[in-house]
């Protein structure tokens, strides 16, 4: 009983550390297609990506240091709440999302740069706009504006992204920022874990069978 404790254990443990894994890099080269294109699918690890732009004329950006932005390689707001940048992403099946990776976002000039960001869970629905804030460390020529956001792991069949002006009209077009990348687990990982289930179950079976 014990050697099925610590199997199940140590299942959980090799998981849960996966978890904090970064997979799916935006600034990979396998997504710079969507480089100048108002929508693109990018077939990434057996999951279809679709990128779009808004508002209508809009073009995505890609580069190997930020990943995905709009127009000026950033998500950007306007200046009297119009022609605000969003971006959207879909995936082709439910992804597990942990965390996000948001790139260029910088606390300089006294001002901290925001974004908003929602969730489009796979059993029907988007979230409420979230915000999110650069942190005070991140100052332009010491970081790269990096800011993880960690998720209440769930199922997401997409996100969306812009600026506080978009929803909130606010008259500030300093914020901008680029979407790096999501943390999802590896296959192996949702193996690993589904296993270590499976062991938990079979324990408490046993205990009740005697």
């Amino acid at each position: 009983m014990r050697k099925t404790i610590l199997i199940a254990a140590a299942l959980f443990l090799v998981a849960g550390t996966a978890f904090a894994v970064p997979v799916v890099d935006f600034a990979s080269s396998a997504f710079s297609g969507v480089h100048n294109q108002p929508s693109k699918t990018v077939t990434y690890s057996g999951v279809d990506y679709t990128f779009k732009a808004y508002p209508t004329g809009s073009k995505l950006t890609w580069n190997p240091g930020d990943g995905i932005g709009i127009n000026d390689d950033e998500i950007s707001g306007a200046i009297l709440d119009k022609n605000d940048e969003l971006l959207e992403i879909g995936f082709s099946k439910p992804l597990y999302v942990t965390g996000i990776h948001i790139t260029d976002l910088f606390y300089e000039n006294g001002y901290r740069e925001e974004g908003l960001y929602k969730l489009y869970y796979a059993s029907g629905g988007w979230s409420a706009w979230m915000p999110f804030q650069a942190l005070f460390s991140q100052v332009p020529g010491t970081t790269n504006g990096e800011l993880f956001i960690a998720l209440s792991p769930a199922n997401l069949l997409g996100l969306k992204f812009t600026t506080p002006d978009y929803c909130n009209f606010l008259l500030d077009p300093r914020n901008d920022y680029s979407v790096r990348g999501i943390d999802v687990p590896e296959p192996a990982t949702m193996l690993l874990l589904g296993c270590g289930l499976i062991g938990v179950a079979a324990l408490g079976r046993k205990k009740l069978i005697r």
